[in-house]
């Protein structure tokens, strides 16, 4: 089911808030948790990038990836 339309960026958002939550809390991300972690945030860094609201260091985008893996 998909989101409905007029809720769509409230419920992310409160989701968003939880996510980045748990990574300024230290969490660990493997397997399925990690590739989903990085394709949301890859997403939005493109979107940002794509859109001159912010440049992305890709490579500091990599480094970050790799330590919340370990």
């Amino acid at each position: 089911m998909a989101n409905m339309s007029y809720c769509r960026f409230w419920n992310t958002s409160h989701d968003m808030e939880d996510c980045i939550e748990a990574l300024y809390d230290g969490a660990t991300l493997k397997g399925d948790e990690l590739r989903a972690c990085r394709n949301m945030f890859d997403m939005v860094l493109s979107f940002c990038e794509e859109n001159d609201i912010a440049e992305v260091n890709w490579d500091e985008f990599e480094y970050w990836i790799e330590a919340i893996s370990k």
